[in-house]
């Protein structure tokens, strides 16, 4: 199986992961937990340049972040995503197209076919996912969350009409691949009721 958790900022999907791979673990499953961007030294390398704040006037347009966006996902499928499930392991993944959709080509306007060209001609079988879990939330509790951490990255700096965008790029993402995405509301949730979700959509999806 490979598993995507993905959703707006603040959405709680790291923590969330990291309960999904702990609960398979137990069950005596094999299972990969990766982050995007990231997971390789490419990928962490790109993951600094991506969404470490830069003094101001630092910017990057938005059809080169989806290139670069789509240079981590391709090493991390090479690398780390298709040799483990060769093995027959589980992967979870913090986020993949789905969000390079909703923030890139939504929110920052680089277009939908640009993504899903690009998605389709360098992914081939590994897009779409079997199953991507995007965990939604409002805009507004989404930045509060965000905020109440360390700081904002480059990206979660960019306010609140941005981030709404976001996540009616999540939305639109849904409605686009239905048979393999689920959308689990998780506003006003504690965090043992969405990973409950998170292991029904999991089990649903593993019946089919």
């Amino acid at each position: 199986m490979f598993l995507v958790l993905d959703g707006p900022d603040g959405c709680g999907k790291s923590t969330q992961a990291r309960l999904l791979v702990e609960a398979l673990r137990a069950e005596g499953r094999t299972v990969q937990h990766l982050r995007e961007p990231g997971g390789t030294p490419l990928g962490e390398a790109l993951r600094e340049l991506l969404l470490t704040r830069r003094e101001q006037g630092f910017e990057i347009a938005p059809r080169a972040e989806v290139l670069l966006f789509f240079a981590s996902r391709c090493q991390l499928l090479e690398e780390r995503v298709r040799p483990a499930l060769a093995r027959g392991e589980t992967v979870v993944c913090e986020r993949y197209v789905s969000s390079t959709f909703a923030y890139q080509s939504r929110a920052s306007g680089a277009g939908e076919e640009l993504v899903l060209g690009i998605a389709r001609a360098v992914l081939a079988e590994a897009f779409p996912p079997p199953l991507t879990l995007i965990l939604d939330l409002p805009a507004e509790e989404g930045l509060r969350r965000s905020h109440a951490r360390a700081g904002a990255d480059r990206i979660e700096a960019r306010g609140l009409a941005y981030h709404a965008a976001v996540r009616q790029g999540f939305l639109r993402y849904a409605e686009l691949f239905p048979s393999v995405t689920r959308v689990l509301p998780v506003a006003g949730r504690s965090v043992e009721e969405v990973a409950a979700l998170v292991r029904a959509a999991l089990r649903e999806a593993e019946a089919r």
